[in-house]
């Protein structure tokens, strides 16, 4: 059999190719603790979470395709003053709205959180235009965290009550959320599960003389060094560092991991050899050397969506009831392939206009490329099973000698390549490029290397081409995101593709979306509300209340459970200093 059969046959019929060609690449098989998401509680989930969330599922992807032992942590910040503000606040928020429990409790998460999150800047705002009532959030939140030093539960204190009410809605909130992006964490922490460690550690420290005071904080370096790590306040509350000291520790002792990686942006250097600096104050330099920091650029920020895109395609096509998951599948895969198709490094700002531009080069063209392969194999699937069932001698199969046909099993046989580098750089930028330019020479070769009419020694090979293409399309946008549709297209073929649609981007071109679809009997279908983006997917209500402003809208894009810039998100700051 010549190489190209058997490269080819290798990866249809391989169980997971991927795993197939890293784990002859890496040797060694290690076990490895990802911390990644790791979003502030009673918060929508910000833009800035977003890409640790997305990234920290590329690597535990890849990485257990790799042979590792990968145990993923989503290690929520659920501790800290910002707790004290919002739980001085929330009952007041509550008189004000005349919000009783029936109406809380009927409330979807979204809009829960929307409420906490507006609570929370009215407490921020309070703080700062009346001293007396900052004193009040400081002293409550010492008496909140000695409460729990002292193993008091949130059955018997009512703080505590609110805190976990705020967790539990926060963990609702978030499940959905990380659900729309095919995130998966295999343990839940939060920063409150260490408070405890950290108050020890910090007691420890000052008894044996390693802690010293700097500005009424409590301190600690390294001999030697000029830089200095806080590890307590004023008051005697912890900090980020110390609670995530014990985190470490108590991960060390249940994992005894090879690596811990902490995927969060450049900002967070400093905390990071903070950290490491303190376990090498505490006698344990084997375990800072464990520790390693996954930098991100920051995304800046939401962008409005301007003008109409001309791109339209007749090739996809589903049914009315499908438009919302499929919405919501697209909208996430383009979200994230349109950010891995930047370096880890870079920074940028996040534009729906390019999220979901359709070109022969994005994000959503690697869907349709997959959708056109999909039917291309249902309309010979006659030729497909000659191939998977054996009925065909490979070894006898002579391929297709043009260039184009050439050029298309280069870029097939690249794949091990592209994921090695994605993997050993951990830089999801490589095989996602490599995505995109096999998807483009996939719609290349459509024009030329025809099936439909060839005689089977012409369309056999071809069709083992494409065979192939669509596998790595396939898997690869499963290991990047969530697996692809196979069908996207309106379910009415016929209707006007000149009229102006808000959907074209994602779908088709043939939805005339706006005004309300007649191919469509959904009349709740609407350009989102919910952002300044004007998000071009469309969206239902979810619920009737008197206490929400325009009822209580869901929109299928992920994007639009995050914080939106109108609500002035950029005022929330954390209580404690990380």
């Amino acid at each position: 059999m010549g190489f190209m059969q058997c490269y080819l046959n290798r990866v249809l019929r391989s169980s997971d190719i991927f795993a197939e060609l890293l784990s002859h690449k890496v040797a060694t098989k290690k076990t490895v603790v990802l911390d990644f998401s790791s979003p502030n509680i009673a918060k929508q989930f910000h833009i800035g979470n977003l890409r640790s969330t997305i990234l920290g599922n590329f690597i535990q992807n890849i990485y257990r395709r790799a042979g590792h032992n990968v145990i993923s942590i989503n290690y929520l910040g659920d501790w800290g003053t910002q707790m004290a503000f919002l739980a001085l606040q929330w009952p007041e928020t509550r008189r004000q709205m005349d919000l009783d429990s029936n109406k809380w409790n009927d409330m979807p998460s979204c809009e829960k959180i929307r409420l906490l999150t507006r609570s929370y800047i009215e407490a921020n705002n309070r703080a700062k235009n009346e001293p007396e009532f900052r004193i009040k959030v400081l002293e409550l939140f010492s008496h909140m965290e000695t409460a729990r030093i002292n193993g008091e539960t949130p059955t018997s204190n009512e703080q505590l009550a609110l805190w976990k009410m705020f967790r539990d809605v926060s963990e609702d909130y978030l499940r959905v959320f990380y659900k729309n992006f095919m995130v998966n964490f295999d343990v839940w922490e939060g920063e409150s599960d260490y408070i405890l460690d950290a108050f020890n550690l910090s007691e420890e420290l000052i008894h044996s003389g390693k802690a010293f005071k700097k500005d009424d904080l409590w301190a600690v370096k390294e001999n030697g060094s000029r830089l200095y790590y806080v590890l307590r306040k004023s008051d005697n509350t912890s900090l980020y560092l110390s609670r995530d000291y014990g985190a470490f520790m108590s991960r060390n002792k249940r994992y005894n991991a090879d690596n811990y990686l902490y995927i969060v942006d450049s900002a967070q250097s400093n905390h990071f050899e903070g950290l490491k600096s303190l376990l090498r104050v505490q006698g344990f330099p084997e375990h800072a050397e464990k520790i390693a920091h996954v930098p991100y650029g920051r995304i800046a920020g939401l962008s409005t969506r301007e003008g109409k895109s001309e791109a339209k395609s007749p090739t996809l096509r589903i049914t009315s009831n499908e438009i919302r998951d499929v919405a919501q599948q697209l909208s996430a895969t383009s979200i994230i392939m349109n950010d891995f198709m930047k370096k880890r490094d870079s920074q940028y700002k996040f534009s729906f206009e390019n999220a979901y531009k359709l070109t022969d080069y994005s994000p959503i063209a690697v869907q349709i490329k997959h959708t056109r392969l999909n039917s291309l194999v249902e309309t010979h699937a006659e030729l497909a099973n000659k191939i998977f069932s054996g009925a065909v001698d490979l070894e006898e199969l002579s391929m297709d000698p043009s260039p184009l046909a050439n050029q298309l099993f280069d870029r097939i046989s690249s794949l091990d390549n592209a994921l090695f580098i994605s993997y050993q750089g951990i830089e999801p930028n490589a095989f996602a490029r490599y995505l995109m330019e096999l998807s483009r020479e996939v719609g290349q070769a459509f024009s030329q290397l025809r099936i439909h009419g060839e005689p089977e020694e012409v369309a056999l090979p071809r069709l083992l081409l494409f065979l192939a293409a669509k596998r790595i399309l396939y898997d690869g946008t499963g290991v990047i995101a969530s697996i692809p549709a196979s069908n996207l297209t309106c379910a009415n073929i016929t209707c006007n593709t000149n009229e102006t649609c808000i959907m074209k981007e994602i779908m088709c071109g043939c939805v005339p979306c706006n005004p309300v679809p007649t191919c469509v009997p959904k009349p709740s279908i609407l350009p989102c509300i919910c952002t300044p983006c004007r998000c071009p997917l469309p969206i239902e209500p979810i619920a009737q209340s008197s206490n929400t402003e325009n009822n209580a809208m869901i929109c299928a894009c992920p994007l639009c459970m995050i914080a939106c810039p109108l609500e002035s998100t950029n005022q929330i700051q954390d209580g404690t200093s990380t």
